[in-house]
């Protein structure tokens, strides 16, 4: 009965280390995934969501000009990587996983960590989303909204 716990907990912590490996990986070849709130290439401020989203509006080379510069300025303002900080926190949540009793709360004090950097994130995007929305005419925002509500509709409609 022991050897089989020994096993199942080598198992365990073998598995969580290869996921932590892949996803280190990934972020540093992508800046995708959990990594992009520690300053990988995060849509901040909108980046490609925002083009995403602008495309098909016919903005004037004004407009183009000053979402270029608010994209540009948000970029800048983005916190550098903080490397330390992500070693920290996956050590964090590699302990956690290997104890032999489950600190739920140290977990909910790490996931509030995380959470907070992720709201400071969303607050920013969103600040730089707004700027730019007051860039655009009234039809503009017209021919947005209708988008959105097809975007809505086709997300209800999965469900």
């Amino acid at each position: 009965m022991k050897l089989t716990k020994t096993l199942t907990l080598a198992a365990v912590a073998g598995l969580v280390l290869s996921m932590t490996a892949v996803s280190t990986a990934s972020a540093k070849n992508h800046g995708q995934g959990y990594h992009q709130e520690m300053g990988g290439e995060f849509h901040q401020g909108g980046g490609k969501h925002m083009k995403r989203m602008l495309r098909g509006l016919d903005l004037t080379d004004e407009q183009k000009q000053q979402v270029k510069d608010i994209l540009t300025k948000a970029k800048a303002d983005r916190p550098e990587r903080d490397p330390q900080f992500m070693k920290a926190q996956m050590e964090r949540h590699h302990q956690l996983m290997l104890a032999a009793e489950f600190d739920e709360q140290a977990a909910r004090e790490a996931i509030a960590v995380r959470q907070a950097k992720m709201a400071e994130m969303q607050l920013k995007q969103m600040k730089v989303q707004h700027e730019i929305m007051q860039l655009l005419t009234a039809e503009q925002k017209q021919k947005l909204e209708e988008r959105r509500a097809e975007r809505m509709k086709r997300f209800e409609d999965r469900f």
